[in-house]
């Protein structure tokens, strides 16, 4: 429903590029009055929204090889030893959930940090989380306190990534729910209930290899 916000919000910008800037946040006010003409309950509409997830288009992305579509919000890399989001994370919604399908040149983690106005959040010890791990037969569990947050525990080349973020725009802790499936050797999963310690508004994120490069896509979704 969100796309139907795209006619109010069209613009071409000086490349002669067609946008929808912000049609998103737009488009998912537009069907809440819709169902409200509609007299659908306050209860109804609210369960819309829950279930519905939004794509969300980014302000920018940095890193060697990155680069995203501005009418869909796909973001895509090769190659890259950083891919960083930026401004994808507003006021439009509360909740947010980043999909990642990622291929590692070496086996190894990928893992991930917030980031505020174009910088990454890499304060000491600030990233606490619980996680349990499956590799092969293997089950493990245990905590972590680091400048960042794993995505994975294995030495696998291929990984699809899910995280939750619950209110990562807010001057507040943010949490963060994390499942991955990895392969490309042992297959195995992983699952993680992590905070941010901060308390600063956070806007982007940054995903990245703890050593080589990945190459993928990943797309940002809204919802409230």
């Amino acid at each position: 429903l969100h796309d139907i916000g795209k006619p109010a919000t069209f613009t071409v910008d000086e490349t002669g590029r067609i946008r929808f800037s912000g049609h998103d946040a737009v488009g998912a006010e537009m069907a809440g009055e819709i169902l409200r003409r509609m007299k659908f309950s306050n209860e109804i509409i609210e369960q819309v929204n829950l279930m519905g997830l939004t794509a969300v288009v980014p302000t920018s992305v940095a890193g060697t090889g990155v680069s995203f579509d501005a009418t869909t919000g796909l973001v895509t890399f090769s190659a890259s030893t950083t891919v960083s989001v930026n401004g994808c994370f507003t006021s439009a919604f509360r909740n947010y959930k980043v999909i990642i399908d990622a291929t590692s040149s070496v086996s190894g983690q990928p893992r991930l940090r917030l980031r505020a106005s174009g910088a990454d959040v890499t304060t000491a010890s600030s990233y606490v989380g619980e996680r349990v791990y499956n590799f092969g037969a293997t089950v493990s569990a245990g905590t972590g306190t680091f400048d960042y947050w794993e995505t994975n525990l294995s030495n696998n080349t291929t990984h699809t990534i899910e995280a939750e973020l619950r209110g990562p725009q807010l001057a507040a802790i943010t949490q963060a729910f994390i499942r991955t499936y990895s392969y490309g050797g042992t297959a195995a999963q992983f699952s993680a209930g992590y905070r941010q310690t901060g308390t600063s508004a956070r806007d982007g994120f940054t995903f990245y290899p703890v050593s080589g490069t990945v190459t993928g896509t990943l797309k940002v979704y809204g919802y409230n």
